[in-house]
């Protein structure tokens, strides 16, 4: 039997709580446009000259689909950040979207203080923790959920109520939009997906599977354009929190301008290397004679490549779809690197470092 078909190897990994919370996404999508769109935002935070958003890991992955689906319809500027202090433009003019899955990520919490100091408009999403309990005290407005369909409690796994929750929360403000509409878009797309991809599709017919077989013992490289950047962020993520495969990604075109020339060393790159491309038929006609050329140069080079061809009509649907896609490919990867997918015991580590005095 196929390990990736084997229920022992799932067992022996408990990667049970994973394979559910990847399940379970279309879920945490209902419930995160259900809850965050009744979240009463004051009108006065309509009056931005620039939004900052700040998350870190797997808090901070809906920031950048949000970015990348909704770039084009952007009025104001959007920034993403990851860290502990703020730009030193943020005024009371800033919208401020403070992320934080569990409600104690440290980065995010020291930057609440801060922000308030600074009078920017601020709105959040957290779980709980002292990210809730700072909403609460100051009486802002926030999406505080419980993730009840994500059994994993990961961050990178609750992807459902990052995204969703980010855009829900903006959307309200008129920044960007999602209707009830565009809910049953992005839930056809993550259902149609899992058909084709779920634990229960033998490997023989399972895409994500056999990409997960030709990834192993290799380093992936995801490669994107436009709307599907924030999608090749989020498979790297999960990538390395999931599969513990170490991976990167890198945006067409800006790649063009630098990675090129870093193929040609070290030698072992050929053995070493493997480059994921997202390809969608609605890229930027530049992006995807880009996209075409870099494929040429990797056979030169003799790099190996795999394309994921996305089947999806439009830009959301087809970033749910991906988003569906990495997370089976990445619990695959888990699998076949004989890890439990759960834990993230140097995470762990260093977390309980940081802690010591």
């Amino acid at each position: 039997m196929n390990i990736l078909d084997d229920q022992k190897q799932i067992q022996k990994l408990k990667g049970e709580a994973v394979l559910e919370s990847i399940r379970q996404l279309d879920s945490q999508v209902k419930q995160a446009f259900q809850e965050a769109g009744k979240v009463k935002i004051p009108a006065s935070y309509k009056n931005i000259k620039n939004i900052l958003i700040n998350g870190m890991g797997g808090s901070g992955l809906g920031a950048h689909v949000f970015k990348s689906l909704f770039e084009k319809s952007l009025k104001v500027p959007v920034e993403i950040i990851n860290n502990y202090i703020l730009p030193g433009y943020v005024n009371k003019d800033t919208l401020y979207l403070a992320c934080s899955y569990s409600g104690n990520t440290e980065e995010i919490v020291n930057s609440l203080n801060l922000a308030k100091k600074a009078r920017a408009k601020i709105i959040g999403l957290a779980s709980g923790g002292r990210t809730a309990e700072f909403f609460k005290k100051n009486k802002l407005p926030a999406y505080i959920f419980t993730p009840k369909f994500n059994p994993s409690n990961q961050p990178r796994l609750g992807t459902g109520y990052s995204v969703i929750g980010q855009i829900k929360l903006l959307s309200n403000l008129g920044i960007g939009s999602f209707s009830a509409g565009d809910l049953k878009t992005a839930a056809d797309a993550i259902n149609e997906t899992k058909k084709r991809y779920d634990y229960n599709v033998a490997a023989a017919i399972n895409p994500a599977k056999k990409f997960a077989f030709k990834v192993k013992g290799r380093i992936p490289i995801i490669v994107a354009a436009g709307h599907l950047a924030g999608n090749a962020h989020i498979l790297a993520n999960q990538i390395n929190e999931t599969g513990k495969n170490f991976s990167a990604y890198f945006i067409i075109p800006e790649l063009n301008h630098h990675l090129l020339e870093g193929l040609l060393k070290p030698d072992d790159n050929r053995k070493n290397l493997t480059f994921i491309f997202l390809q969608s038929s609605i890229y930027l006609a530049k992006n995807q004679k880009r996209l075409d050329i870099t494929k040429k140069l990797l056979d030169k080079d003799k790099i190996p490549s795999l394309t994921y061809t996305v089947k999806s009509g439009n830009s959301l649907s087809q970033s749910f779809e991906v988003l569906v896609f990495g997370s089976y490919l990445s619990f695959y990867l888990s699998l076949l690197n004989n890890v439990r997918s759960e834990e993230v015991p140097f995470v762990d580590f260093f977390k309980a470092q940081l802690k010591q005095k």
